[in-house]
């Protein structure tokens, strides 16, 4: 046989192509590019992962950030207490508002509080505020007087007209001590009874006049009242920053838009903040006792269903003497004040 005729026999390094050092390389080539492929895969899909969630998150959180109940309560609830607006800051998977209010005092803006307001992006809502009071005992004047915890500032107290109290402060003498102190003030002043919504331009007008306290209590929570005052020893009054009523204080406006016709756009503007805010949100509970008290015979809210039992007055002591010794004025309160220049 020739040996052209036998047949070749691979070698025993082409046999075990496993040891092979090629096969080896190649192996780990194959394995670099897979581990490569599958780290790009990962990072991929992380980033796209994250990107979704950050995208659901910021919307959830805009979402919930979007409070616009709580500034249409705002606008009924507090007298003569504006919201000055809302800074917001984003720390990771959470929303942080910053909220502040103000008093308008004559023409002069007075902080009163600042409400902060944290929205994770999972779970409820927390609120903080640096409002309040802290109650002081006069003896000069024979009451508890609340101070403002953020400025220091006395708060007004409002005296329903259907309630027998001990005292009925006049602190509209303080208008004459004032006089000549470069000082501007607010006064709480309650009627001795209640008016409609259009008898208040005819009784006295809107000149200086920032807020109109409605009444929002019912014959029961009246005489609940009158039993606390029994077994606590001493008047319930009613704080101004936990009173219904409308403002009124945008005197641009006044000089534009005859006060008859501002009263009742303002009167229209609270019924429809109530009947909207007594149906769904965060006010809905407080907005709907305040809707069942407010309505009419008809289960509706019009402003001809506002009774009006106060206002709060601001300025200086010439603007406020004008509202010195009014008959139906039944008690007036101070309030805040501020340096007119």
């Amino acid at each position: 046989m020739s040996d052209k005729e036998k047949t070749e026999l691979p070698n025993e390094e082409e046999i075990n192509f496993v040891e092979n050092d090629s096969f080896h390389n190649t192996l780990k080539k194959t394995r670099r590019r897979q581990l490569l492929k599958y780290s790009i895969i990962g990072v991929i899909t992380t980033a796209v992962v994250l990107f979704l969630l950050y995208l659901g998150g910021s919307f959830m959180l805009q979402s919930r950030i979007n409070d616009y109940d709580s500034d249409f309560y705002d606008r009924i609830k507090g007298a003569n207490i504006e919201n000055n607006g809302t800074s917001y800051f984003y720390p990771a998977f959470s929303a942080v508002a910053y909220t502040s209010y103000i008093k308008m005092i004559g023409d002069r803006p007075l902080v009163w509080e600042t409400k902060v307001k944290e929205y994770p992006m999972f779970g409820p809502s927390t609120l903080t505020s640096t409002g309040g009071g802290t109650g002081v005992f006069s003896e000069e004047e024979d009451r508890t007087i609340m101070y403002n915890n953020e400025n220091g500032e006395r708060v007004m107290d409002f005296y329903h007209p259907q309630v027998n109290y001990k005292i009925l402060p006049n602190n509209l003498e303080l208008v004459d001590e004032i006089r000549n102190t470069n000082t501007l003030a607010e006064f709480a002043l309650s009627f001795d009874k209640s008016y409609k919504l259009d008898e208040i331009n005819e009784l006295i007008g809107l000149e200086n006049v920032n807020w109109l306290w409605v009444d929002s209590y019912s014959d029961e929570d009246l005489k609940e009242l009158e039993e606390d005052f029994k077994v606590i020893g001493h008047e319930i009054t009613h704080s101004g920053d936990s009173v219904y009523g409308i403002n009124v204080s945008t005197a641009n406006l006044i000089k534009e838009i005859p006060a008859e016709e501002l009263i009742t756009q303002r009167g229209e503007e609270f019924v429809s903040h109530v009947t909207n805010l007594k149906d769904s949100g965060d006010y809905k509970l407080p907005a709907k006792e305040l809707f069942d008290v407010l309505k009419g015979e008809d289960n509706n809210l019009t402003i001809e269903d506002l009774h009006i039992i106060g206002v709060v007055v601001t300025g200086d002591a010439d603007e406020l003497s004008r509202f010195q010794n009014l008959d139906f004025v039944r008690a007036s309160t101070l309030g805040a004040t501020t340096p007119k220049y």
